[in-house]
């Protein structure tokens, strides 16, 4: 394990680095594994940090029983995260969470159309700062201002 960063050789974190590092109680982080948001618990990568924060913002770790569209749009949500998370993004990258889909924008005017819809149809949405997130990850993998990471400026 890294001490800097405490990332494993294999490339995986502890339950209790992601919850440290997401800000998401453990709890919440085991509701999401078993909901099947989340990997096993030893497949857990630094980048899943990102992938809880969006899954419990959107309330995606309700235990409940949950409607199948309910479960397929909390699926959606994170495949759209994971799907962000490789592709080059900036520190304005954020994801906006309707209750019928998921988009990822990283400029104003994509932000501005992408909310129009639901707000003209007085659906409720949600404004998730990916690339922030994503930027505030990048810093603690790479300690001590070592930038490098993907976020483009």
């Amino acid at each position: 394990m890294s001490p800097r960063t405490g990332v494993r050789s294999n490339g995986t974190v502890s339950q209790r680095w992601l919850s440290d590092h997401s800000d998401v109680p453990v709890h919440v982080l085991q509701a999401l594994r078993h909901r099947g948001l989340l990997p096993d618990l030893h497949a857990l990568r630094p980048e899943d940090v990102v992938v809880a924060r969006a899954a419990e913002a959107t309330g995606a770790h309700r235990t409940s029983l949950e409607a199948a569209s309910e479960r397929e749009h909390d699926l959606t949500v994170v495949r759209t995260v994971r799907e962000a998370m490789t592709k080059k993004r900036s520190p304005r990258t954020l994801l906006l969470v309707t209750a019928n889909e998921a988009v990822i924008t990283s400029e104003e005017h994509e932000f501005l159309a992408a909310k129009e819809r639901p707000r003209r149809n007085g659906e409720s949405f949600v404004v998730l700062p990916l690339g922030v997130w994503m930027a505030e990850l990048d810093a603690i993998l790479q300690p001590h201002g070592a930038r490098g990471g993907s976020i483009a400026a």
